[in-house]
């Protein structure tokens, strides 16, 4: 999550100079995580990250801003409707009826986000692209999991001719590959 934070922040930094450009004309870049599960060990749902003297905290520049929200301690926590980043939060998580209108008369640009929204999942097109996008996210998750298991399957087999090299008998190579007798039998007569 770290290396993938810095590697977009470090695109959107470095994006900003066109050839020929001063490097004083470079602006403050500011990362935003906001993640559906606990990442960073500390209880606060909001954590702010920078440049900083190691030893004495100081801080080098403030062109650099890694923010990392985790939802999950955000719902834990009592919420307070005065402060704006805990509005735009709820606004996000869909809250019950009371609650979303009470945070759009305390924050005109709620009210307008939601009309937004509202508008845009009546376009079909916008809607077909949502679409998609999800469809997209659930085949690289699918992508991912089935290449750890295609992973975990190469390493028992590893493990599985390791085994029969030290002559372990079938028995004891599928208790500990929980693989098939017949695979397990292909891998030897492979070895032979």
């Amino acid at each position: 999550m770290v290396e993938r934070t810095l590697f977009y922040w470090s695109r959107l930094f470095n994006s900003q100079l066109k050839k020929g450009q001063n490097y004083r004309n470079l602006k403050r870049t500011i990362t935003i995580n906001i993640l559906n599960f606990d990442y960073i060990d500390i209880e606060k749902f909001h954590s702010t990250f920078g440049l900083y003297e190691e030893e004495l905290k100081i801080k080098l520049t403030d062109l650099m801003e890694l923010d990392f929200i985790e939802l999950p301690k955000f719902l834990k926590q009592q919420k307070d409707l005065e402060d704006s980043l805990q509005r735009w939060l709820l606004f996000l998580i869909k809250p019950n009826k009371e609650i979303l209108e009470e945070i759009e008369m305390k924050d005109p640009t709620i009210k307008k986000a939601k009309t937004i929204l509202e508008f845009l999942e009546r376009d079909a097109e916008t809607v077909r692209l949502a679409e998609l996008r999800e469809k997209a996210i659930r085949d690289e998750i699918s992508r991912i999991e089935g290449a750890r298991e295609e992973g975990r399957e190469e390493g028992r087999i590893e493990v599985a001719k390791k085994l029969l090299k030290m002559r372990m008998d079938i028995l004891t190579v599928i208790n500990a590959t929980e693989l098939k007798k017949e695979e397990i039998e292909k891998i030897k007569s492979s070895m032979n």
